[in-house]
């Protein structure tokens, strides 16, 4: 049951991703390991990670400079 149940957050954890990010704008994942990825289903979401493509993560950090320098007027 301890398995079954850490599969299950784990599973809610990736289909969270593409929710959250969705609103940014940035494009999805081509990275099948990427939660930023797209899945046709339950065995292709087992396949992603909780770890963010390099591609994801660096649009994750331009929006973050972005904020930054609006944040601090530049």
């Amino acid at each position: 049951e301890y398995e079954s149940r850490t599969r299950v957050t784990e599973r809610i954890a990736k289909e969270l991703v593409p929710a959250s990010l969705k609103s940014l704008n940035i494009p999805r994942s081509t990275d099948p390991t990427c939660p930023y990825s797209y899945a046709s289903g339950v065995p292709r979401l087992d396949q992603k990670t909780l770890i963010l493509s390099d591609p994801v993560k660096n649009e994750l950090e331009k929006i973050r400079i972005q904020q930054v320098n609006t944040r601090d007027g530049q």
